[in-house]
């Protein structure tokens, strides 16, 4: 089984041009998809890919959203399968982030079936060891 151990991806390609705009215009780093699920999950079948860990990150007034988001295109509902099954979603937390408290969101996300945790300290502006996570 090939796992690709890192996945960033947008809800739309919308949102993915302009976080992927932005990244060139900042670093010159061009991009060659909107990193939109379904183009990735076309990238994986070439790739011959069987799942990939899908980190959610966003600026804090956006976490939680993305969070749930990572979470929900992953699992099964009452009437429907996972639109995304292979994805393992890990969500990210921050001490400064909008509602639940990091621990808050950590336990309400684990029941909906997140399977790991991204922190980026360094991007999210804290430390590793912030009392507050």
């Amino acid at each position: 089984m090939i796992i690709d151990a890192q996945v960033h991806l947008f809800p739309t390609k919308e949102v993915g041009e302009m976080v992927l705009e932005n990244i060139k215009r900042d670093t010159g780093v061009g991009y060659y998809s909107y990193g939109t699920p379904e183009e990735y999950r076309e990238d994986m079948k070439k790739a011959n890919v069987d799942k990939a860990v899908l980190l959610s990150f966003a600026p804090d007034n956006q976490l939680k959203k993305m969070n749930l988001w990572t979470v929900a295109i992953t699992r099964p509902s009452k009437n429907r399968t996972a639109k995304y099954p292979m994805f393992i979603p890990f969500i990210s937390v921050s001490p400064t982030m909008t509602g639940r408290k990091p621990l808050e969101e950590l336990e309400h996300k684990y029941k909906w079936g997140m399977k790991g945790l991204k922190i980026h300290p360094v991007a999210q502006g804290f430390a590793p060891d912030d009392e507050r996570m």
